[in-house]
């Protein structure tokens, strides 16, 4: 990232971090939930799946830029395209790059593919690294899919063993790999809370709408439908069998371009697309309250 770039914007030189930054001109074959030995485990048990077995005669490659982000090219100030916010949908988590939505929007409208896509964050993420990057580049456009409310970032000091860098706290997944051992109980219960998960995405959704309006940049919030991993079921699947397959991602690409092209401003409504994950995430509290 360009010094330079901080003390002409105002910006602190920490907000441009995020959890792939570390991964900066690294390829990997596995990562975060695409674990090799869950890969193994699930061609044992499933010899003969046609994704499994596509998956290992040409495994994936995880190619991260110099910013640490998932992209073939590196990313330089001034670069002209469209910018993607995402979780690992975005990011293309047990996919080829080639398969995710947000790399079929991109090769649709032109311009270099700017996939700030980082797995395991959500709306606020997006909104931080939008505020970063927006003038960094000559945006076009702007598109966000996040399918998750109850996801929280903090930044860590460095006195723990992850280091200093921002992070994304599940609270309703009692695993502390996808934890920090910083929040405690009570701000546990805190952030469980319906009014609290709702009001915190909506704040930065609008965020990211208003910093967009501010640049008359265009802005794209794509849907979430209850039947997304139900769409074709013959279409290759995710390497961990988790993600979603490919005709998923051909669904929300095609919802991206259909707005697009109408130019549908977002509105409250697209917000409404989280709550069956809300209640999905409810079942989980009693597990730590």
């Amino acid at each position: 990232m360009d010094k330079r770039y901080f003390l002409e914007s105002g910006l602190t030189p920490l907000i441009h971090e995020h959890r792939h930054s570390h991964f900066a001109n690294k390829t990997l074959k596995f990562l975060g939930d695409d674990e090799e030995s869950t890969f193994l485990e699930n061609l044992r048990k499933n010899p003969d799946d046609p994704s499994l077995n596509t998956y290992l005669k040409n495994p994936i490659k995880y190619v991260h830029n110099n910013l640490g982000f998932r992209s073939y090219e590196d990313y330089s100030r001034r670069d002209r395209g469209s910018i993607f916010l995402g979780c690992s949908h975005t990011f293309g988590d047990s996919l080829y790059l080639e398969d995710t939505w947000s790399y079929k929007v991109s090769k649709e409208v032109g311009g270099k593919f700017l996939n700030l896509g980082v797995p395991g964050t959500a709306m606020e993420t997006g909104a931080r690294l939008l505020l970063t990057y927006l003038d960094y580049f000559k945006t076009e456009n702007v598109f966000v899919y996040y399918p998750h409310v109850y996801r929280y970032e903090f930044f860590t000091d460095g006195n723990d063993k992850i280091g200093r860098n921002w992070i994304t706290v599940l609270p309703h997944i009692h695993d502390p790999e996808k934890n920090w051992d910083g929040v405690n109980q009570r701000l546990k219960r805190s952030l469980l809370q319906e009014d609290v998960a709702i009001s915190r995405y909506i704040s930065f959704f609008y965020s990211i709408i208003g910093i967009c309006n501010s640049r008359n940049i265009p802005v794209y919030f794509i849907n979430f439908k209850k039947d997304h991993k139900k769409r074709d079921i013959t279409s290759r699947k995710a390497r961990d069998l988790a993600h979603y397959n490919v005709s998923t991602h051909d669904y929300l690409a095609k919802d991206a371009l259909r707005k697009l092209n109408l130019g549908n401003p977002p509105s409250i409504v697209d917000t409404s697309i989280e709550y069956s994950h809300i209640l999905r995430d409810l079942h989980n509290k009693h597990k730590l309250l």
